[in-house]
């Protein structure tokens, strides 16, 4: 085996190397921030009493809250209006972490084209607009007032959830997953043109 030889083997085998530790930071990456985004739905956002009995909402257990509120009687329509409008929210909530926890996924086996960089894009504006509502539910917990005893984590944990999603979208942890779709070049026109000349010269010259 000639010195080159040997030198392309061993390139190979450090090519290989690299990637293999590629997919293993990948994949722990990814693991980390499904991690931070489902503690972010668990945690609760903020500690309180409600009838006596006390309570501590989360994004996860909020819709249903917000539901057995809404059948409570004596609500006015205003109220009713909030409820069913904060359940949609906090369920649509839901819906992005579970469908950015997919996305997650591909991240993991590094085979994202580019609509899958297009859908993250997309859940995550989302998920910013429904973290930043979870942040707002957070601040009704703070102050000394009755039947508040005060803030959770679960917002704050949502939020470092989705930054730290985002960086995943960023070069260059996005050179780790994406696999853009690169467009077939077709030769010029005059390239053609000029290849398919000597041809008929070729054509004429027999023909004499």
């Amino acid at each position: 085996m000639s010195e080159m030889d040997d030198t392309a083997g061993r390139m190979r085998a450090l090519a290989r190397r690299i990637e293999v530790l590629e997919q293993l930071v990948m994949r722990a990456v990814c693991l980390a921030v499904a991690g931070l985004l489902i503690a972010g739905c668990l945690v609760p956002f903020g500690y309180g009493t409600e009838a006596g009995e006390p309570v501590a909402p989360s994004v996860l257990t909020m819709p249903v809250h917000m539901l057995a509120a809404a059948g409570e009687p004596g609500g006015d329509t205003d109220e009713l209006t909030f409820v069913v409008t904060a359940t949609i929210g906090f369920a649509g909530l839901l819906l992005v972490v579970l469908a950015i926890l997919g996305t997650l996924l591909v991240f993991a086996r590094r085979d994202g084209g580019d609509g899958t960089l297009k859908l993250a894009r997309i859940l995550r504006a989302l998920a910013l607009i429904g973290t930043a509502a979870v942040l707002i539910f957070t601040l009704m917990y703070v102050g000394d007032r009755e039947a508040v005893d005060g803030p959770g984590w679960g917002g704050v944990v949502l939020l470092v959830g989705v930054v730290a999603y985002s960086m995943l979208l960023s070069e260059p942890w996005r050179g780790l997953w994406h696999r853009p779709l690169t467009p077939v070049r077709q030769p010029p026109r005059a390239t053609r043109s000029a290849s398919a000349q000597p041809r008929d010269d070729s054509a004429s010259s027999t023909g004499r």
